[in-house]
């Protein structure tokens, strides 16, 4: 993506945990990746999934093998140079397993929002065809944004 270009906000998006498209998740917060140069951390590298019911998690955790998640989003930009706004096809890819199950919580107006929380070993986000992030524990490759970061992350010591 051009840096001329910035991301606004997402329009909508799917989730295919496994093969298929799940319609009850309602959110799906991403792995989280600590850069600081005393802690680099990518061992425990999660990715979460809000479902809509309890019984919808609790059926995504009986298959404990890893698996492929992926998360297709369809994010509005905006071109700094030009201020057109457009459509980017953002997609996250993970190789993932279930490694724990939250009931959620209990709050006046919303639903409890139950999730499963999965262990990630690969991690990749692909805009409009290209790799913007992306991680690989076995294999101790991290690159964000075209820069390698495998080095700093996975310290030999």
């Amino acid at each position: 993506m051009a840096k001329s270009v910035f991301p606004s906000c997402s329009v909508a998006f799917s989730c295919y945990p496994g093969s298929e498209k799940d319609p009850s998740v309602v959110s799906v917060a991403l792995p989280e990746i600590n850069l600081c140069p005393d802690k680099p951390q990518l061992a425990g590298l999660r990715l979460t999934i809000f479902f809509g019911s309890l019984g919808r998690a609790a059926e995504a955790v009986k298959r404990r093998e890893w698996q492929v998640i992926e998360v297709r989003v369809a994010e509005e930009t905006v071109n700094l140079q030009t201020c057109q706004m457009d459509i980017s096809a953002l997609r996250h890819i993970a190789n993932a397993r279930p490694i724990r199950l939250g009931a959620g919580s209990v709050r006046i107006d919303e639903s409890a929002c139950p999730f499963v929380v999965y262990e990630v070993s690969y991690y990749k986000a692909v805009r409009d065809g290209e790799t913007e992030l992306e991680i690989d524990t076995a294999a101790q490759i991290c690159t964000i944004g075209g820069e390698n970061f495998s080095q700093a992350v996975f310290r030999k010591k």
